[in-house]
């Protein structure tokens, strides 16, 4: 839904240690890659299993530090590693370079991703995120920013596009959607480039099998399982790095360019 950072040491999305004591690894290794744990769960339907996730981050801070899960430190290292990544791809030699007209930003949050570096490459922004707290306050940020459009407030799985995108920006969200809501997301996006244009994502990766957090219910998928889910898709990868500079006690994060 937004940068998230959330529970820095104890948060089994981001921590190395945790993936050695998931307990929930070979229940959800088994319900998760076939189309939902939700479904797999009988205390929980498919509605439920996002609306929790609304709920979760309806509770946090609509701030840096409450997207960030009180660790705001990493934010600027952050935002660096995607511009490098981003300001790759609009000078690619190799391709046409991505234009720089419309970007949209998923699970915005705040808006972090969006003040930081799409206002900086791209004239005119769309948002979108579920929690009606952390859009409220986009909305407040960007009141007087004519480049800052559209606000959607629903989640990646219900979203229908109205507008084609030279980027579409997918940042620490895929974790909360199912396998199959993704592939018909990213589908669904793809369809939606403009010439040129490409879709980033940038998420946590696992080491060894997908990891899930009950109190949010997101999954963090390896970084094979994210790739075979592009190709499900029919993206092509064409261009990969790991983001630099975080705590060691953090997942690896990917940054991947799609078309």
């Amino acid at each position: 839904m937004k940068a998230f950072l959330s529970h820095l040491t104890t948060h089994p999305r981001l921590t190395r240690t945790a993936l050695a004591t998931s307990l929930l690894y070979l229940h959800l290794h088994r319900a998760y890659s076939h189309t939902s744990y939700a479904q797999h769960n009988p205390k929980l339907t498919l509605k439920q299993w996002y609306s929790h996730q609304t709920a979760y981050w309806d509770r946090q801070a609509a701030s840096i530090d409450g997207v960030l899960g009180g660790y705001g430190v990493v934010h600027q290292r952050d935002v660096e590693g995607s511009r490098g990544f981003l300001e790759k791809l609009q000078v690619a030699s190799d391709c046409k370079p991505m234009g720089t007209g419309r970007a949209l930003d998923c699970g915005a949050g705040i808006g972090r991703v969006t003040k930081e570096l799409l206002l900086q490459k791209f004239d005119t922004i769309d948002l979108i995120e579920p929690s009606k707290i952390q859009l409220d306050q986009a909305k407040r940020d960007f009141h007087n920013n004519t480049k800052v459009v559209t606000y959607y407030q629903m989640g990646l799985q219900d979203f229908k596009y109205e507008h084609s995108y030279d980027c579409i920006w997918v940042q620490w969200v895929l974790c909360y959607l199912t396998d199959d809501d993704m592939v018909r997301f990213l589908t669904e996006s793809k369809g939606r480039l403009m010439e040129g244009g490409m879709i980033v994502v940038k998420e946590n990766n696992s080491e060894e099998r997908p990891v899930y957090d009950e109190d949010d219910n997101s999954v963090a998928r390896t970084r094979e399982a994210f790739e075979r889910l592009f190709e499900r898709a029919g993206l092509t990868i064409v261009g990969h790095e790991y983001q630099s500079g975080f705590p060691e006690e953090l997942m690896r994060v990917s940054m991947w360019a799609l078309k």
